[in-house]
């Protein structure tokens, strides 16, 4: 429309005026880039029509990755169904679809083989009428995709006038997000301190906890879902509880790691296991073993230690006594699980100092004070390989050195802590109150 030049406001309204009266509100209008739309589209409001190209070739609302299209963790792949989402507005376009519409495919799976035939469309599927009125196809593929599996395809069908529209070389993938596993699911429990990026297999999150900067990735790559999605989430929110704290005291001795991996896996038998950054968890434990999420904290613990050597330490089980007193002092959700399903052995069940746990923690309860930190001190000792198993009488004079029991030979604190009510009080519990917390609040101290 050619601009014309008016000499007044009264001009201008009058043109204005008898153009809009002129229009017949049927212009062709090109589509809108394949994004997802962030409100939905005014159909009653809008009397313009959008119409399909004229080459029949769709465009999708992304290319199979994006939230709202080709996602699992939307129906759009729901069991062997594929709902295909595109971008123009369904009440506006002016496509009939019919479920007797036959849609033509063929699709690429990632082993090589070829899958072509024809399915009706499947109209009712709630993720055709999607919150924003998009244009979506529905029709079973005949097959189901596996988990973290990639398909290619190409697509076409006939509206009722015969002309044909067509999608091509287009992909899918069937992700964690398909299980619920969403940013949003961990931001619910975390929070905005910590910073959550979900992939195809694998969850990673990163946040500064007092000056330091820490990272946790979650491999889900041999995930078989016996691990509830829930319980991932719960895993998360142990690490950010338990590791920075276990951190800020023994890290820099330890020169411990930031950067943490841990790996849900269906394979093995070993309930959890750690190696440098790396920590397993075997997929069926939590799976018969609901409460016992403190594993996790002790394989932490062995993160912390970051490769004692048993040669260097009194009895090479020190290694495993650390770790179990950290899932004790360090438990998640201030014992409320642990204590129900794991306990520190009493004296009677661990007669010895090189099978006490409990040994450590009494120690520690009772003889670290600000200006010495005898738990730290023992750390420092086994990490730094000064002594030789065959040395430890030297080994335990610097370990209790500034401390109420510097100068006592250490198989005279054993008898000490052996006569100690601590020594005998139970640690099981409800909710993280047990015989020995409410008589020695060895948690709060580390708070």
């Amino acid at each position: 429309m050619k601009k014309c030049i008016v000499l007044s406001l009264l001009a201008v309204l009058i043109a204005l005026l008898a153009l809009l009266s002129g229009c017949n509100n049927t212009a062709k209008t090109d589509p809108p880039a394949p994004s997802a739309p962030t409100s939905a589209p005014d159909s009653e409001q809008s009397e313009e029509k959008f119409e399909f190209p004229e080459n029949g070739v769709l465009a999708l609302m992304g290319d199979g990755h994006v939230e709202g299209v080709i996602d699992g963790k939307n129906p759009s792949l729901d069991g062997t169904k594929l709902v295909v989402v595109f971008t123009f507005a369904k009440e506006k376009a002016g496509l009939d679809l019919e479920e007797a519409t036959p849609i033509h495919y063929t699709f690429r799976k990632s082993d090589g083989s070829v899958v072509e035939g024809q399915a009706p469309l499947d109209s009712s599927v709630d993720a055709i009428k999607n919150d924003y009125g998009y244009v979506g196809v529905c029709f079973d593929m005949g097959f189901s995709i596996d988990l973290y599996d990639k398909v290619s395809f190409d697509l076409s069908f006939k509206d009722k006038s015969g002309k044909e529209f067509s999608v091509k070389e287009k992909s899918i993938f069937k992700g964690i997000c398909y299980y619920g596993l969403d940013a949003a699911s961990f931001d619910a429990k975390l929070g905005d301190k910590v910073s959550t990026m979900v992939a195809k297999n694998m969850i990673r999150q990163t946040a500064t906890v007092n000056g330091t900067d820490f990272s946790l990735t979650i491999g889900l790559n041999k995930w078989a879902q016996r691990t509830s999605p829930e319980q991932i989430v719960t895993l998360s929110q142990l690490f950010w509880e338990c590791y920075p704290r276990m951190h800020a005291r023994f890290g820099e001795a330890g020169e411990s790691p930031v950067d943490v991996q841990l790996n849900v896996e269906n394979e093995g038998y070993e309930i959890a296991s750690a190696s440098g950054n790396s920590v397993h968890l075997y997929d069926g434990w939590l799976a018969d073993h609901p409460s016992d999420f403190d594993c996790i904290t002790h394989e932490l613990a062995h993160v912390i230690q970051n490769g004692w050597d048993g040669s260097y330490c009194e009895y090479s089980g020190y290694i495993e006594r650390f770790a179990d007193a950290c899932r004790y002092i360090y438990a998640f959700d201030g014992g409320r699980i642990n204590d129900e399903v794991w306990e520190l052995q009493t004296v009677s069940s661990e007669n010895t100092r090189e099978t006490s746990v409990r040994f450590l923690v009494w120690m520690d309860y009772t003889y670290s004070t600000e200006e010495v930190d005898l738990l730290l001190n023992f750390f420092t000792v086994c990490r730094s390989e000064k002594y030789h198993k065959d040395n430890w009488k030297k080994a335990w004079q610097e370990i209790l050195k500034g401390t109420d029991l510097e100068g006592k030979d250490i198989e005279v604190i054993w008898k000490e802590y052996e006569s100690s009510e601590f020594a005998k009080l139970s640690s099981k519990g409800r909710n993280g109150i047990s015989q020995l917390s409410k008589k020695y609040p060895i948690r709060e101290k580390y708070e």
